[in-house]
């Protein structure tokens, strides 16, 4: 039997996909970069794996602070050893504390990019105080005061190790010249002394100022006029601090310019000394003396004043405070005196009681 062929028809919808089929030619893919993508959360945190970027899969400079959520990064979550001081700025700000690193080669340099580090405190204050950390060094600030920055502190590796110095020649301002609320700790202040007629160690500035952990040197030859700390009006504190002047010729004092001390206080000063030991030793002009106040009070626990002179000199309207510790050199008032000094468990240099006087 014969069969005669079946004829068939096919959609034109058909047609026209396997028309598409045959002429369609795929192209390579092109890859997107994170900036071509736009939709958020595409790939997250939780989508890699860990240890799945490393740092060298980052280019320098593509991951900046602003790109960080707050408190994203912590000590935590840095490797021990990763970072060094190597990979810090000269003067580098981490939220209240700023790292200066010493140039081995250099002490000027050394106290330029300190000055650079405290030019930059711009925002702090009683909320925000800063701390400058001084790796071990000398920063040799030369003719130049270093002025300090209003509730800012420098803090040193240790006085034996971290010294800033000068030579500065003014009757106003010493090596270091202080501000409100700021404060020294851990290190040397050294005047050398080398060619000013006046060489003053430390200034104070403001409504209050601190050292703690410090010393203060002055040792001149030349000057007639040598002081350790000068302190006009506020407060000054000080703790476990030594003070040492020196003059061989001229004057002397621990504190006040003018004659060869160690410490003065005036126009209203408030000195606060727990643990303070202060030595001056000068030639016979003036009236060298350890600790001088003008208009000012100081109290005073576990103290030391030395002085070939006068270990205590009280001028105008003064009050001395004087608990546990020696007076060496005797006790001295102008005519104008109208203060008092109290002495309590204060020895002479024979090692007897002074009278509660301080005489």
């Amino acid at each position: 039997m014969t069969h005669s062929p079946i004829s068939q028809s096919w959609p034109l919808s058909a047609l026209v996909i396997a028309s598409t089929m045959v002429t369609f030619h795929p192209q390579s893919a092109t890859a997107q970069t994170a900036g071509d993508v736009n939709c958020n959360g595409c790939v997250s945190s939780k989508d890699l794996q860990n240890n799945a970027i490393k740092s060298n899969d980052i280019k320098n400079g593509q991951v900046k602070s602003a790109d960080l959520r707050d408190n994203a990064v912590t000590g935590a979550k840095v490797k021990n050893g990763s970072l060094t001081a190597d990979d810090l700025a000269p003067d580098v700000l981490f939220g209240a504390t700023v790292l200066v690193r010493s140039n081995g080669g250099s002490a000027l340099a050394n106290c330029d990019m300190l000055r650079n580090a405290l030019a930059d405190i711009t925002d702090a204050g009683p909320e925000t105080p800063v701390v400058v950390k001084l790796e071990r060094g000398t920063y040799d600030c030369g003719a130049t005061s270093l002025a300090l920055v209003p509730f800012a502190a420098i803090e040193g590796a240790g006085r034996n190790t971290t010294a800033i110095i000068g030579d500065v020649d003014s009757f106003n301002e010493g090596v270091i010249k202080g501000a409100d609320d700021s404060a020294l700790r851990h290190l040397t202040v050294e005047h050398r002394a080398v060619a000013p007629q006046v060489a003053i160690a430390i200034t104070t500035g403001g409504s209050a100022m601190s050292l703690s952990d410090v010393a203060v040197k002055v040792d001149s030859r030349t000057a007639n006029q040598v002081l350790g700390i000068l302190a006009v009006g506020g407060s000054l504190s000080l703790t476990n601090v030594s003070v040492q002047t020196k003059a061989s010729d001229g004057q002397s004092r621990g504190t006040r310019a003018g004659q060869s001390q160690g410490i003065r206080g005036e126009a209203g000063a408030k000195l606060s000394m727990v643990n303070t030991w202060v030595h001056n030793q000068s030639g016979a002009v003036g009236n060298p003396n350890a600790l001088e106040l003008r208009d000012s009070s100081a109290t005073g626990f576990g103290v030391m004043f030395s002085s070939n002179f006068f270990g205590l000199l009280g001028r105008g309207n003064s009050f001395f405070e004087l608990m546990d510790g020696t007076v060496i050199g005797g006790r001295g008032a102008s005519a104008s005196f109208t203060g008092g000094f109290t002495c309590i468990a204060i020895a002479d240099g024979d090692f007897n009681a002074r009278d509660p006087d301080c005489s």
